[in-house]
C-alpha cells in the first residue's frame, strides 16, 4: 500500500508539473528553449545583462534541446517568471516545461589544498586564471562565448563541456554554474571548492544527476569530499525524503537544511553519497531503499582483532 501510494504521489506531481498547475514549494525550474539560433553570442549577452538585474533567480548554462538550444531558470516562483518575460522580451524563446517537484545536487572541484589529488594541465591553467574571469555582467562586447553561454576557454566552459559528454541530453536537468544567490540562506551548510557546479531538474532526472556525478573522475573532474542536495516535493513522497534525510545525518554527518520549502542535506560527506543516492532512487521508484550502511568492527580471525567495514 505504502509502494503504491508514492507511486500514486509522483504520478500526481508529474502531472500537476506538466499542466504548470501544481505548486509544491515557491522554488521552482522554468525550462526555456530557444525558437531560433541567433548564435551564441547574442543569447549569451542577453543572459550575462539579466544576471545583473534578476540577481536572485539563476540561468543555467545552455545545452542542445532536440533541434533548439534550451536552458533553465531557477528560483522563486515569481522571479523565475519575472526573468524568463525578461529574457523573452530580447530573445525568441517559450517555455516548455515549468518543474515544481524537483532537485537540486551542488558538488564542488575538490580544493587540492585541503583534500590533496591534482587537476590536468588544461583544467589548472584555467583555474590559475580564474581570477581574470568574469562569470556574468561583461563589460565589454567584445567577449567570446561557446554553444553553452560560456566564456570561451574558462574553467567553467571546460567544465560544462565535460560534463556534456556524461550527461543525457534528454533529461528534464540542466547545469548552474553561475553565482548562487541563495548561498547565504544556507549558511554554513555547503563547504566550495574553487568551483561550484549545481544540477538542477525534475526528479525524474534524479539517475541522471548521479550518473553525471558518479562518472566525473572518467572525464577528469576530481571533486570535493562534500557535497549538498536539496528536494521540493509535497505527499508521501516528501515525508520518505524526509526519513531519508535524517538517516543520511545520523549515518554520514552533514546538516539538515533548507531553501523555501525545499529539504535536503547540506555539507555531508561524499562516503555516503551511494546510500543516499540508492535510498532515494527507491523512493522515487516507490520501493523500499537498501537501507543505510555503518561502519562495523567485524572479528577477523583469533585474538581479538577486528577490521572496520560497511554493513547495513
Amino acid at each position: 500500500h505504502f509502494q503504491h501510494s508514492l507511486r500514486t504521489e509522483l504520478l500526481q506531481d508529474s502531472m500537476a508539473n506538466s499542466a504548470s498547475g501544481g505548486d509544491s514549494g515557491d522554488f521552482m525550474l522554468l525550462e526555456v528553449v530557444l525558437n531560433s539560433d541567433n548564435g551564441p553570442k547574442r543569447s549569451a549577452q542577453v543572459v550575462d545583462e539579466l544576471r545583473l538585474d534578476h540577481d536572485s533567480v539563476r540561468f543555467s548554462t545552455r545545452r542542445k534541446n532536440g533541434e533548439h538550444w534550451a536552458l533553465g531558470i531557477f528560483g522563486p516562483r515569481s522571479l523565475a517568471h519575472a526573468a524568463y518575460e525578461a529574457l523573452a522580451s530580447q530573445v525568441p524563446v517559450t517555455i516548455s516545461k515549468s518543474l515544481d517537484a524537483i532537485f537540486a545536487l551542488h558538488v564542488s572541484l575538490r580544493d587540492l589544498s585541503v583534500e590533496g589529488g591534482s587537476y590536468d594541465d588544461e583544467l589548472e591553467d584555467a583555474l590559475d586564471a580564474l581570477d581574470c574571469i568574469q562569470v556574468g555582467g561583461a563589460e565589454e562586447g567584445d567577449e567570446e562565448f561557446d554553444d553553452g553561454g560560456l566564456s570561451s576557454g574558462s574553467v567553467e566552459s571546460i567544465i560544462a563541456c565535460r560534463i556534456e559528454r556524461v550527461m543525457s541530453p534528454h533529461s528534464n536537468m540542466y547545469l548552474f554554474m553561475d553565482e548562487d544567490p541563495f548561498a547565504g540562506r544556507q549558511e554554513r551548510h555547503f563547504t566550495e571548492g574553487p568551483v561550484t557546479m549545481c544540477l538542477i531538474g525534475s526528479l525524474s532526472a534524479w539517475d541522471a544527476a548521479i550518473h553525471v556525478t558518479t562518472s566525473c573522475d572518467g572525464v577528469n573532474l576530481p571533486l570535493s569530499e562534500r557535497y549538498t542536495v536539496l528536494f521540493w516535493c509535497t505527499g508521501g513522497v516528501r515525508t520518505a525524503l524526509e526519513e531519508q534525510m535524517q538517516k543520511g545525518l545520523i549515518h554520514w554527518k552533514g546538516n539538515v537544511m533548507s531553501l523555501g520549502s525545499g529539504l535536503g542535506l547540506g555539507n555531508a560527506a561524499w562516503s555516503g553519497f551511494p546510500d543516499l543516492t540508492a535510498n532515494v532512487s527507491a523512493v522515487l521508484r516507490g520501493d523500499s531503499g537498501p537501507g543505510w550502511r555503518r561502519l562495523t568492527m567485524v572479528p577477523v580471525g583469533e585474538g581479538g582483532h577486528c577490521f572496520p567495514e560497511l554493513r547495513f
